[in-house]
């Protein structure tokens, strides 16, 4: 794990007991946003590469869709705590604690993977992103959400990088394609919006075959 993801990873154990409390309202708007866009089969094998405490994959059981596996990983050891306590009991997940630079895909086949509001935490991503790639099965899809720093977000993402103690490598959407395309990815569903003081893009990679 490189010092930039440990000091993330720090910060994110001892906010974990908080986390949902603080950002209710984003977390709120952009996991329904992020739920909108996922397509996939009753048997596909889903990644979520940076799960946090589990949100995403109780939005989806609560969903009712179904799916073959879902493996949910998370370097923050609070978080992913708090994750298997409320989706423990499950035959269908598995639980890993990977930073995501230090992932092993070549060890896993996925039909689709996950990247929510996370981007901007990998010091290393578009080598995660071509690992991503080599770990998704012909078809599969990559979806992405995060935030865009072009435009009016750009001072405040600076001043987001100032201030936080956590690691934070924001980019924009035309950055985001170009890493996508640059990892061998077929780019679908760009779009980027305002939600209250944050601009937030989304992506989709898609792997032909």
């Amino acid at each position: 794990m490189s010092d930039s993801t440990r000091q993330t990873v720090d910060r994110y154990d001892r906010r974990a007991s908080r986390y949902e409390r603080r950002w209710a309202a984003y977390l709120r708007h952009t996991h329904g946003r992020f739920m909108k866009k996922l397509d996939f089969g009753k048997n596909d094998r889903l990644l979520d590469l940076s799960a946090g405490t589990g949100l995403l994959a109780s939005d989806l059981l609560s969903s009712g869709r179904s799916f073959g596996s879902l493996t949910l990983n998370e370097p923050s050891r609070g978080m992913l705590d708090r994750a298997r306590s409320r989706l423990s009991g499950r035959d269908d997940l598995t639980f890993t604690s990977y930073a995501a630079e230090n992932f092993p895909w070549e060890e896993y086949r996925f039909d689709a993977i996950f990247i929510l509001n996370a981007l901007h935490f990998y010091p290393r991503q578009r080598e995660i992103l071509r690992g991503a790639y080599e770990a998704l099965a012909g078809g599969g899809r990559l979806y992405l959400l995060d935030w865009d720093r072009s435009g009016w977000f750009r001072p405040i993402n600076a001043f987001i990088q100032v201030t936080m103690a956590e690691y934070i490598n924001t980019r924009s959407l035309e950055e985001i394609r170009g890493m996508l395309q640059e990892t061998g990815f077929a780019v679908r569903g760009m779009r980027s919006w305002r939600f209250r003081w944050w601009k937030l893009c989304y992506a989709e990679g898609f792997r032909e075959g």
